[in-house]
C-alpha cells in the first residue's frame, strides 16, 4: 500500500483551489478548498488588513491555515484511490509517468512545480509560501521524485 509522503495545500487556478497529496508511488491531484472558501478567507484578510490591526490579519491567516490543515488532515486518512473518487476531476499520476520536475521560486516568493510527463505533456502547480512552507514543499517532493526534482 502506498505511504503518504507529505500534502501541498492550496494550489490555486482560476476554478478550483487543489492539494497535492504526494505519495511513494505518485501524486494525487485533488479538489480541495472551494473557490468561495478562498474568496471568504480571502476577503476575511483583506478586511483584517485594512482595519491596520496585524495581529487582526495574523489571526485571520493562522486560523484559515488551520482550517486547511483539519480539511486536508481528514482526507490525508484516505487512500489515494478514495481520495480520486472523491471528486471527478481528482487525478493521480504515478511517479513512472513522471520523466522529470522542476521546482522554482518566482518573484513574489511562491514556488512552481512543473512535472514533465512520458507522454510529454507539462503539469503546473503554483502556490504561495503563506499556505507551504517552500523548505518543507521542496522536501516532501524531493523524497517522492528523488533525482527526477531538479531545483
Amino acid at each position: 500500500m502506498a505511504s503518504l509522503i507529505g500534502v501541498i495545500q492550496n494550489i490555486s487556478t482560476m476554478t478550483a483551489m487543489l492539494d497535492l497529496f504526494v505519495y511513494d508511488d505518485g501524486i494525487a491531484v485533488c479538489r480541495g478548498a472551494s473557490v468561495r472558501t478562498l474568496v471568504e478567507r480571502t476577503v476575511s484578510e483583506y478586511a483584517a488588513a485594512r482595519s491596520h490591526r496585524e495581529s487582526v490579519f495574523e489571526q485571520a491567516v493562522v486560523e484559515a491555515n488551520e482550517r486547511d490543515r483539519a480539511r486536508a488532515a481528514s482526507m490525508a486518512s484516505l487512500t489515494h484511490l478514495q481520495l480520486i473518487e472523491t471528486h471527478p476531476r481528482n487525478k493521480f499520476i504515478a511517479l513512472s509517468q513522471i520523466t522529470s520536475a522542476k521546482l522554482s521560486r518566482q518573484w513574489d516568493g511562491s514556488s512552481r512545480l512543473e512535472l514533465t510527463l512520458i507522454d510529454q505533456t507539462r503539469e503546473k502547480y503554483t502556490w504561495k509560501k503563506i499556505y507551504n512552507d517552500p523548505g518543507q514543499a521542496a522536501a516532501i517532493l524531493k523524497i517522492a521524485l528523488g533525482d527526477r526534482l531538479s531545483a
